[in-house]
């Protein structure tokens, strides 16, 4: 089984029943409260045999990654320095300080 990409979604689209879909797992006792679980939070639509595994809201994952970079920041402000020059995934190479001349 090879799932298909929805362009216009990015939705992951796959058919079959659950046994088929999860195996041994849709035999657990809790997963049908499981799946409805993921149903409910937006993760996973299932109707009529087909699967389709939800992509995060953009917005999320944006402001995510702004959370991310912030805190990132205020922590390589507290340590300075070169490690916080290291860490910077943009940076372009820069010499060693004490190589420069005045």
């Amino acid at each position: 089984m090879i799932p298909q990409l929805e362009p216009d979604s990015l939705a992951l689209v796959v058919s079959g029943d659950t046994a088929s879909l999860f195996g041994v797992d849709a035999e657990h006792p809790r997963f049908e409260k499981d799946f409805a679980s993921l149903v409910a939070a937006g993760i996973f639509e299932y109707e009529d045999g087909i699967l389709r595994v939800l992509p995060a809201d953009k917005d999320e994952v944006a402001a995510h990654a702004a959370r991310g970079f912030t805190d990132r920041a205020q922590y390589f402000a507290g340590v300075g320095g070169d490690e916080a020059v290291e860490a910077l995934p943009w940076r372009s190479p820069q010499p060693e300080l004490s190589s420069l001349r005045v």
